[in-house]
C-alpha cells in the first residue's frame, strides 16, 4: 500500500491519554497532526471493598471460579493490579474481550487469555463462550461502572452463575480543551474516533451540534448505534473492532485522499 505523508490531515483521538500512545506514534509517522482530548476519565472505584473481599476468597480458595472473564483492557489492569499476578489461578480459565484485552493480560500476567472471539463484541463473545459448556460454571466478570449487563445476562440465561464486580469507574469529561473546541468549531478536525459506546455518548455531550464538524471513525456495531441514536452517524465503521482497525481506516482514507 503507497501512503502519502499527509501533514493536513487532523485526527482527534478521545480516549484516556496514555491509552493513545501506540496509535498517536502511528499516525505522526504517516504525517497526520494528531491532538488528543481525552472525552472519559478512568479511575479507581470509590471503594475496593468487594473486589477486595473477592481477592481473598480466590487466594485462599484458587478454585473458587471456573472462569474469569475480563471486558477490557482496564478491567484486566486494575483487577490484576489488585490480585496481583501470582495470585492468578493456573486452572482458572480466562476469557478476553478482544486482543488488546488479551494483550494486556498478557503484559501484566506472562499468560494468554484461553478464549478470545474473533470479533470484538459482547455478542461474539458470548456465542464462542456458549460453544463451551457453561452451565453450572462459576465466572467472575471484573468490570466498570458502565458495563451493559449484556454479557451477565447471556451467561445467566445459559445457566452460569456470575459474579460481577465493579474495578473501575469511567467519569465524562464537561468541557473539551478551549484549544480543541476552537479547532472543532472552525471545521479544522478531519477525524474523531469514537471507541466505545460510552466514549460515543460523552462525545456527543462535550461537543453537542459542532460534532458534526468532523467525520467519526467508529470502532464497533454498537458504538455506531449508539452514535446513530444520538444524531451523529459515524463515517466509517471498523470491521474487528481494534485499535488496529482504527489505525487500517485512517491508512484508507488517506490512500484515497
Amino acid at each position: 500500500m503507497n501512503i502519502v505523508k499527509q501533514e493536513n490531515c487532523t485526527v482527534l483521538l478521545t480516549r484516556a491519554e496514555k491509552q493513545n500512545t501506540e496509535l498517536k506514534k502511528s499516525l505522526e509517522e504517516l504525517g497526520v497532526n494528531v491532538l488528543i482530548q481525552p472525552v472519559i476519565d478512568i479511575l479507581p472505584p470509590e471503594s475496593w471493598s468487594e473486589t477486595d473481599g473477592v481477592v481473598r476468597l480466590i487466594k485462599e480458595q484458587p478454585d473458587t471460579f471456573d472462569w474469569i472473564l475480563f471486558p477490557s483492557s482496564n478491567s484486566v489492569e486494575y483487577f490484576i493490579k489488585r490480585l496481583g499476578k501470582e495470585n492468578l489461578p493456573a486452572t482458572t480459565r480466562i476469557a478476553a474481550l478482544g486482543q488488546g484485552t488479551n494483550n494486556t493480560l498478557l503484559q501484566l500476567t506472562n499468560r494468554n487469555a484461553d478464549l478470545i472471539p474473533d470479533i470484538n463484541s459482547s455478542e461474539n463473545i458470548i456465542i464462542k463462550l456458549l460453544q463451551e459448556n457453561v452451565s453450572e460454571k462459576r465466572f467472575l466478570l471484573p468490570q466498570g461502572n458502565r458495563g451493559r449487563g449484556y454479557i451477565q445476562r447471556e451467561l445467566i440465561k445459559a445457566g452460569a452463575n456470575i459474579q460481577q464486580i465493579t474495578v473501575y469507574r469511567c467519569i465524562d469529561r464537561v468541557r473539551p480543551e478551549k484549544n480543541i473546541r476552537t479547532l472543532m468549531d472552525n471545521n479544522k478536525i478531519d477525524w474523531t474516533t469514537a471507541t466505545s459506546p460510552a466514549i460515543a455518548t460523552s462525545l456527543a455531550n462535550m461537543f453537542g451540534n459542532t460534532l458534526r464538524k468532523t467525520n467519526i471513525i467508529s470502532i464497533s456495531p454498537n458504538t455506531s448505534k449508539v452514535l446513530r441514536n444520538l444524531g451523529f452517524p459515524p463515517k466509517k465503521e471498523t470491521k474487528n473492532a481494534t485499535m488496529q482497525d482504527i489505525l487500517n481506516e485512517i491508512k484508507s482514507i488517506l490512500t484515497n485522499k
